[in-house]
């Protein structure tokens, strides 16, 4: 049996998104979570209704969906934009918001939490160290900017 991706090879089905095993159990709970989670369920609403179309949980580059749910990372009501949103686990290195995970940990807050321009100096310092890659660089530099964009 294989996962079968539009535009993609088929992957085996013995091999799980971590690299690890991944069995036709395996694929069978993700596809009843995915349809049936209430969290998931909101969260496809939303993204439909923001981008117009479904979620490509299959062939995502910048997020890997069976990873994330094989960590028990799914999606969860964000009140800072009141949608919802997966956690991190299933997060490439150039998700566009993967850099949100480090300034957590280093700082103890939500960037998202933050009144616009009251970032302390320190945080400033590490956004723009953020800047390695064009999608940190570009969430980065939104982050920094002050309402208004200026």
């Amino acid at each position: 049996m294989a996962i079968i991706v539009k535009g993609q090879d088929p992957q085996p089905m013995g091999k799980g998104p971590d690299g690890g095993p991944w069995t036709p159990d395996d694929e069978h709970q993700f596809q009843t979570y995915m349809t049936f989670d209430p969290n998931v369920r909101k969260w496809k609403d939303g993204f439909e209704a923001k981008y117009g179309e479904s979620p490509n949980v299959d062939a995502d580059p910048s997020f890997n969906y069976r990873k994330a749910f094989k960590a028990n990372d799914g999606p969860r009501f964000t009140p800072s934009d009141n949608i919802y949103h997966w956690g991190s686990a299933g997060k490439a290195a150039d998700h566009p918001t993967e850099w949100m995970n480090d300034f957590m940990q280093k700082f103890g807050t939500d960037p998202t939490q933050i009144p616009g321009g009251q970032w302390s100096p320190d945080q400033q310092e590490w956004l723009r160290n953020q800047m390695t890659t064009t999608l940190r660089a570009q969430a980065a530099m939104q982050a920094l900017a002050p309402p208004g964009g200026k």
